[in-house]
């Protein structure tokens, strides 16, 4: 291999392709789909797994592939994140949203595909490494 990065398969894993046009950060973490636009993925990534699940220094960022390409998503999240987004959740019911928990207990929100995000105004505590599904 090439090292760190990120890789897809659209046959149920028959093929692997890596497309890292965009992204500037190898260490990926938490990943979710639209549910109506399959080829809209949201990542969380860090330099590496040291800044990753360091103590207020993930220099993260949460990033979204459009079938093409990865962008990074700014529009109101802190560059970088400090704390690792560990939870990236979309809402079947509400294409187009998308949660992220932050390893500080911070919940972000965003219901335009990532394009603005806003802080919502609870703490969880923490957000840990688990698998959340709706």
């Amino acid at each position: 291999g090439t090292g760190g990065g990120h890789a897809f398969s659209r046959d149920g894993g028959q093929t692997w392709s890596r497309t890292q046009s965009g992204l500037d950060r190898h260490y990926g973490w938490a990943v979710a789909a639209d549910p109506e636009r399959p080829e809209v993925w949201y990542l969380s990534a860090s330099p590496g797994a040291s800044k990753a699940h360091s103590e207020n220094n993930a220099q993260a960022g949460i990033f979204r592939h459009d079938g093409a390409r990865w962008l990074r998503l700014t529009g109101g999240l802190p560059q970088p994140l400090n704390h690792m987004p560990y939870a990236l959740i979309t809402d079947p019911a509400q294409p187009g949203h998308v949660y992220a928990g932050l390893s500080n207990g911070d919940i972000w929100h965003s219901a335009d595909h990532g394009d603005h995000w806003r802080q919502l105004p609870v703490n969880l505590g923490g957000v840990h490494r688990s698998l959340i599904m709706l």
